[in-house]
């Protein structure tokens, strides 16, 4: 995104722990649907 390595990664820095709590929390969210969608698949109620 930036030509200066120094800059790049202090935007780094500030943008990814934002990213990796959002990529978490859809991930977890994501995880319990696809769990939720397997158990019906199967029969069993959760």
């Amino acid at each position: 995104m930036y030509h200066n390595p120094r800059r790049a990664a202090l935007t780094r820095q500030a943008i990814e722990p934002q990213a990796i709590a959002l990529l978490k929390k859809t991930a977890d969210r994501s995880f319990i649907w696809q769990g939720a969608r397997f158990y019906r698949k199967k029969g069993d109620r959760i």
